[in-house]
């Protein structure tokens, strides 16, 4: 839903973009054959998840984004620790440093820097 309305959003303002979307499981099961529907499609057995963070947004000028960034959590580990990162790098508490992001109309590379991470000091992640 969210990624529905982003996706619309960036369409509406033709903004050119590149989607890539990843998961740690599928969202749906497809099952092979007729599929005979006895009720509703979808349920949702969980509590609803609380609203996700604002992505992280890299711009070339204040009109442009030119990297859009959501994930509903980061974590790196270092040996058998492992460091979330997801509170650095999202909403108003956030403290990573993205000024070293390039853009051109080839590529695009997210640098995200942090400090003071745990026992690893200094962080970079491109």
């Amino acid at each position: 839903n969210i990624i529905g309305q982003v996706l619309e959003t960036l369409k509406t303002e033709e903004v050119p973009f590149l989607a890539i979307f990843t998961a740690s499981r599928p969202s749906r099961i497809v099952r092979e054959g007729p599929i005979i529907s006895l009720g509703p499609r979808r349920q949702l057995l969980a509590e609803k998840e609380k609203e996700p963070y604002p992505p992280l947004a890299y711009n070339l000028t204040a009109a442009s984004p030119c990297i859009l960034f959501w994930a509903a959590r980061i974590q790196i580990s270092n040996g058998d620790k492992l460091v979330d990162l997801t509170n650095r790098t999202f909403g108003d508490d956030a403290t990573v440093n993205i000024g070293t992001s390039t853009c051109s109309n080839l590529t695009a590379n997210l640098a995200l820097e942090y400090n003071n991470v745990e026992s690893l000091g200094a962080l970079r992640i491109v």
